[in-house]
């Protein structure tokens, strides 16, 4: 059973884990969700920042392995996905992280 499961944090960070798992429809809707609870200033894509707040915000206090491991794979994902290179995630890029991170599980 994955530690990401257990609090609302987990449950975001796991989305982008295991999105790939239920196939392209359940992965659009958690790529939406997820845009919808971290898009901060609701431009309609995610920034590295907001990405990291959102996640790290709702998460427990003292859970660096969880932060570490989130922000390693982020770190090395990003500039792969980022296609444009405008520094920020659309719906395509992000969907494609989450398959990222569901592959490096």
């Amino acid at each position: 059973e994955s530690f990401f499961i257990d609090a609302m944090w987990r449950i975001l960070a796991a989305a982008f884990l295991f999105a790939g798992l239920t196939g392209t429809i359940a992965q659009e809707d958690e790529a939406k969700e997820a845009m919808e609870q971290l898009d901060k200033n609701e431009d309609g894509k995610l920034s590295y920042q907001e990405l990291v707040d959102g996640v790290m915000e709702d998460g427990e206090e003292g859970d660096t392995e969880f932060q570490e491991e989130f922000k390693g794979k982020l770190d090395k994902f990003w500039k792969t996905v980022d296609k444009d290179g405008d520094e920020a995630m659309n719906m395509d890029e992000l969907k494609e992280l989450m398959q990222l991170f569901q592959e490096a599980e």
